[in-house]
């Protein structure tokens, strides 16, 4: 179960498809899941359908991942959050209560450094991403696919 919960909480975060275009006016567009006790929200901000910067939130409850302590969940996630460290456009944190994780990410793709981000458990980047930017479009679709609703 703690390998599992772990994909969850890594493909939730950092789920990436890949292609580009654009328009004026940044926009915000936020999109929510709950899935095995997983509460994740993404948001995409974005130029027509080249998306800029991307945000995720995932609180995770420890007995999701069939754990019941802190240093548990800490013995689990730290090991995967160290790989998040040093790479150019990434900032990911991951706070612990008596009762649960919350793990933040911030991908700015403008400064990203697309050849250590693909080695990231959980990412998919597609070869042109770092020509053509992250396509607002393909990424909707895919969360989609995976559950999860545009927040209103």
């Amino acid at each position: 179960m703690k390998k599992k919960g772990i994909g969850i909480i890594l493909a939730l975060a950092l789920a990436l498809v890949l292609a580009a275009c654009g328009s004026k006016d940044l926009e915000e567009t936020a999109f929510e899941s709950e899935q095995m006790g997983i509460e994740s929200t993404i948001t995409y901000f974005h130029d027509g359908d080249e998306v800029k910067k991307q945000t995720a939130e995932n609180v995770v409850p420890y007995e999701a991942i069939g754990v019941a302590a802190k240093e548990d969940a800490q013995a689990i996630f730290d090991p995967e959050a160290e790989k998040f460290k040093g790479i150019d456009g990434i900032k990911h944190e991951i706070t612990y209560t008596d009762t649960e994780a919350t793990e933040k990410l911030e991908i700015d793709y403008d400064e990203l450094d697309f050849d250590k981000a693909k080695g990231l458990p959980g990412m998919t980047i597609d070869s042109k991403a770092e020509e053509d930017g992250v396509s607002f479009e393909k990424s909707t679709e895919m969360l989609k696919n995976q559950g999860f609703t545009e927040k209103e």
